[in-house]
């Protein structure tokens, strides 16, 4: 089955990351922005929205989103560790309108609030705010999923699929 690098870097399906439930999703998007912040000083470039629509341009994607005074920076302290999210029955196919993606993001996963428009902004590109999102289908055969468009090749894992020699991990 998938091989350290190609598929379980984040410990997670790709199912999971289509489901309505934001967690599994904001902890894979978070060990992947440590990661390319590591190797590239900045951690949003993995996502490739980021550079021509989002960097320097997204603070319009909050605007009317919260009331003046209520953008206390949530002091949240960096995750280094894979998530682990056990296999829920969440509704599939929510569409997040920009302002409640925003307020989820702020306060119910604690994301700090001068990165808020920015994941707002990358996940308006990549998925239209949208949960249960599959891009298409890349040269490499992989796919992208979710609410940030992960891909599979490298962080998560199509069930019954392993990237390299093609058999199940079952």
């Amino acid at each position: 089955c998938s091989p350290p690098g190609r598929g379980w870097v984040c410990g997670i399906s790709c199912a999971q990351l289509r489901d309505a439930d934001l967690s599994d999703d904001l902890g894979c998007m978070q060990f992947i922005f440590e990661e390319h912040a590591r190797i590239s000083g900045d951690g949003y470039n993995a996502w490739a929205v980021y550079q021509p629509y989002c960097r320097g341009k997204s603070d319009t994607m909050i605007e009317g989103c919260f009331e003046e005074g209520e953008n206390a920076i949530v002091s949240t302290p960096p995750t280094t560790r894979r998530p682990i999210a056990p296999p829920k029955n969440f509704p599939r196919g929510k569409v997040y309108e920009r302002c409640e993606l925003a307020r989820e993001l702020y306060y119910r996963h604690g994301l700090p609030y001068d990165q808020i428009a920015t994941w707002v902004c990358i996940a308006h590109r990549e998925s239209s705010y949208n949960v249960s999102a599959i891009g298409r289908l890349n040269a490499d055969g992989s796919e992208d999923h979710g609410l940030f468009q992960i891909s599979d090749i490298y962080w998560c894992s199509p069930p019954g699929k392993g990237w390299v020699c093609g058999l199940s991990c079952a």
